[in-house]
């Protein structure tokens, strides 16, 4: 897969590598990110200058659908991916129009492959940040129950629940999940686990800076 837009920033996403490209004008030719199953475990030059651009293109202008669809494929792709780098990829996701609703499928597909809990509350964040900008909402109903078992998750639970807010609809309300949810507020209310602040969902045209700094 190769992806261009019009300033020649290119992200191509291959069986072992993840490969940037970008104008002259940022200092790097080309640099390629190891893909998480390539066996590559140490940083390097390369790793490090290929996020870069693309965090500094991320900042600059945000994002096309097709770009942000392609980073994805790096950070839910099970394997070796360092969990630094992919943190860093997931900060780069900052739209410049609107969110490939396939993107959002795949980062609630790996939740449960990523290997550590802090990369999941940062997808999670990620997820509802760009709820609102999300092109077509419908398909992410069809992993509402993988979402509610993320429930039961201390550090997860105040957004996993915000997500399922939004994702709720009236053939979703049943018996055993009311229960459930009565039962882990009983269980949050008995050691009186202080809130924390949830993400409110931007609108498109926010600045990179607000985008950074909510997420």
């Amino acid at each position: 897969v190769i992806l261009h837009d019009p300033l020649h920033f290119c992200v191509y996403y291959d069986r072992d590598h993840f490969h940037c490209s970008y104008p002259i004008q940022y200092g790097i030719i080309n640099s390629s990110l190891p893909s998480p199953d390539s066996g590559e475990r140490k940083p390097n030059v390369r790793v490090d200058n290929a996020i870069a651009v693309v965090e500094r293109v991320a900042k600059r202008q945000g994002l096309t659908p097709q770009q942000i669809d392609t980073l994805m494929d790096y950070v839910a792709g099970e394997g070796k991916g360092s969990v630094s780098c992919r943190n860093r990829v997931i900060r780069c996701l900052i739209p410049r129009s609107t969110v490939p609703h396939s993107a959002v499928l795949k980062a609630l597909g790996c939740m449960t492959s990523l290997p550590s809990s802090p990369l999941q509350q940062l997808l999670f964040r990620w997820i509802v940040l760009t709820f609102d900008l999300v092109d077509d909402r419908g398909p992410l109903h069809a992993v509402y129950t993988a979402v509610f078992y993320f429930l039961q998750m201390d550090d997860l639970r105040p957004t996993v629940c915000q997500l399922l807010c939004y994702l709720t609809r009236r053939e979703d309300v049943t018996e055993f999940r009311v229960q459930k949810i009565m039962e882990l507020q009983k269980r949050v209310l008995a050691f009186k686990v202080p809130p924390k602040n949830s993400p409110v969902p931007l609108s498109q045209g926010t600045t990179s800076q607000l985008f950074l700094q909510t997420l």
